[in-house]
């Protein structure tokens, strides 16, 4: 029963809308691969927790939704590089400026395969 729920979810994965994953670079193609075991054993996961940077503090609408005003927050902001850079083991911020005319989305996953393929180290950060 579990091997037919797993092949039907690969099924209508496979047959999701998703973007192409990049190739993995030459310098992993040969001997010495992907050096996995230099990943902190805590982001060895399929999961990645970018964080979404912007230079403007957070601000609640008159409605009380939430808005982003001229006002700064750099105190909170680090605070958070520096927690996550002691969960990496490295002092190391990476940012991704995803240019003109590309997606949200699309900037999200090409920093996280970069992140990724540099061996999962320092702090993937979206800037946007």
């Amino acid at each position: 029963m579990r091997f037919a729920l797993l092949l039907g979810a690969l099924v209508l994965a496979g047959c999701a809308s998703t973007p192409a994953l990049m190739p993995t670079p030459n310098i992993y193609l040969g001997d010495g691969g992907y050096p996995g075991s230099t990943v902190p054993r805590s982001l060895r996961s399929n999961e990645v927790d970018l964080l979404f940077v912007t230079d403007r503090a957070p601000e609640k609408t008159t409605e009380g939704a939430l808005a982003y005003g001229t006002g700064r927050s750099a105190a909170q902001f680090r605070d958070l590089i520096n927690r996550r850079m002691a969960k990496t083991g490295q002092n190391e911020v990476h940012i991704f400026v995803h240019g003109y005319n590309n997606s949200f989305d699309w900037a999200a996953a090409s920093l996280t395969e970069l992140w990724h393929f540099i061996g999962r180290r320092g702090v993937p950060l979206l800037y946007s």
